[in-house]
């Protein structure tokens, strides 16, 4: 996202087959954005939601030496929830293991999201 201030992603590695879900609320200011990013492997899925006071951009990406990824890239959404499996990715290699859940705030005012993802294996 060109031109905007990222709030600092936070990285988690999951170690356990079944972690917990985690729950977060951010504000993300005015032509900003926020980054979550954590460690996944082959075996992981990660169950994902969110909703925000005002419509963002969103995505999950990864890096691969020559790109970035976006498995999921979406436009002007307040809520969303979905699936991702770390195995069905073409492009993963295995010398990356973060992916990014991102969120960009096109307004003049601040944006409340409530986030919640949780991670399991195959």
């Amino acid at each position: 996202m060109t031109g905007c201030a990222t709030t600092k992603a936070e990285k988690k590695v999951i170690k356990k087959a079944e972690a917990p879900t985690i729950r977060d609320e951010v504000i993300v200011p005015p032509s900003g954005s926020y980054e979550e990013c954590l460690e996944l492997l082959p075996v992981h899925i990660m169950e994902y939601s969110f909703t925000a006071s005002k419509p963002l951009t969103f995505n999950i990406h990864y890096h691969t030496e020559e790109d970035i990824i976006y498995p999921v890239l979406k436009e002007e959404v307040s809520e969303w929830s979905g699936i991702l499996s770390v195995a069905d990715q073409d492009y993963y290699d295995s010398d990356q293991e973060f992916f990014c859940l991102m969120w960009g705030n096109p307004h003049t005012e601040s944006v409340k999201i409530i986030f919640e993802y949780k991670v399991r294996e195959e």
